[in-house]
């Protein structure tokens, strides 16, 4: 019976650009070919398809707001990064992550 492989996800919800696919890209590279599943779940389903489709990735949508709360002032920190990407409402959070 062979080894028991793991399933890797790669969360992409915040930000933009191709950083974060990039940066990414070359570790599951090696996990894929170590035998791991490997999905990526991505904020901007265009660059997954340019950087993702060229490697033959799986990625699905990952949730995000569609109209985030307006801050009267840029965020000061993580939390109110959070909260500025809709993330400091529960039922806004709940249909984020249902939907």
């Amino acid at each position: 019976m062979g080894v028991a492989m793991t399933r890797f996800l790669f969360a992409w919800e915040l930000g933009a650009n191709y950083g974060h696919l990039a940066r990414d890209i070359p570790v599951a590279i090696k996990l894929r070919n170590k035998g791991h599943q490997v999905l990526f779940a991505v904020r901007d389903t265009k660059a997954a398809a340019e950087l993702l489709g060229r490697q033959c990735f799986p990625y699905v949508q990952a949730p995000f707001c569609i109209t985030p709360p307006r801050l009267a002032r840029p965020p000061a920190n993580y939390a109110e990064l959070l909260v500025a990407e809709g993330w400091g409402s529960p039922l806004t959070l709940l249909g984020m992550v249902k939907g």
